[in-house]
């Protein structure tokens, strides 16, 4: 008579082997799903300040007029002459939901806004070296800075300083920390930068696809070329995600 009570069953070896190769997968796939996560929730966060920032000036244009009529003077001085600057400040004040400040500076320093500037990345891992390095004394140089209620930071910056021209930037340039201080404060990943010029009747654009020069640098393709990450927000809002 057959009988038919023996089961069938791995052996120790094989059970190890299974594991291994469990482990391996895991070890190689599992990195890339909590990086796609987490690039996924930067991507939100951009589009969701964006909206922020537009709704926040289409309330101020309705109140205001077209940007080309608003009375800014292009720069921050802090000798109080900069009062059109500030004024337009105060209206986006008023219009976002902000549960912290900073004044700005022109320290490379961290304040309650974000983090010693030095510890900035650009995309592809390095941090800068110079006082004329976005990473550093620039990212947030004479920004007026908000905290916004989900931990968002934006940056305002016009135009020029009382130092001389921004280059590269446009008439009025917003500054993106989509998660604030939180890591990894790196330009592409959680910073960005949005702008609006005083003839685009109120349009935040993302930066950037014209030719805006930094000391004679093409801006343009640096979320692919040297891979500083200044344009990779206009990258996201062509391709709406973080494919890079």
């Amino acid at each position: 008579m057959k009988n038919y009570s023996s089961k069938i069953a791995f052996t120790l070896a094989e059970v190890l082997i299974t594991l291994g190769i469990i482990g391996i997968v895991a070890a190689i796939t599992i990195p890339t799903l909590v990086t796609n996560i987490s690039n996924r929730g930067y991507v939100e966060r951009l589009f969701k300040t964006y909206s922020v920032l537009q709704n926040a000036t289409n309330m101020i244009i309705a109140e205001e007029g077209d940007p080309a009529q608003w009375s800014w003077t292009d720069y921050y001085q802090n000798d109080g002459t900069n009062i059109d600057n500030e004024r337009i400040v105060d209206l986006y004040r008023k219009k976002l939901k902000i549960i912290g400040e900073c004044e700005p500076i022109s320290d490379s320093i961290e304040n309650e806004c974000h983090v010693n500037p030095y510890d900035y990345k650009y995309l592809n891992g390095e941090t800068g070296t110079s006082v004329t390095d976005h990473v550093n004394c620039r990212l947030f140089h004479l920004n007026y800075q908000f905290i916004l209620s989900d931990g968002a930071v934006i940056g305002l910056r016009f135009k020029e300083s009382n130092v001389g021209v921004f280059w590269g930037q446009p008439d009025l340039l917003f500054t993106i920390d989509v998660n604030g201080k939180s890591g990894p404060n790196q330009i592409g990943r959680d910073v960005f930068w949005l702008y609006m010029k005083k003839d685009g009747h109120g349009k935040i654009l993302p930066y950037t696809n014209e030719p805006f020069l930094d000391n004679g640098i093409d801006q343009r393709n640096t979320c692919e070329s040297d891979k500083k990450g200044y344009s990779c927000a206009y990258r996201i809002f062509q391709e709406r995600k973080m494919n890079y």
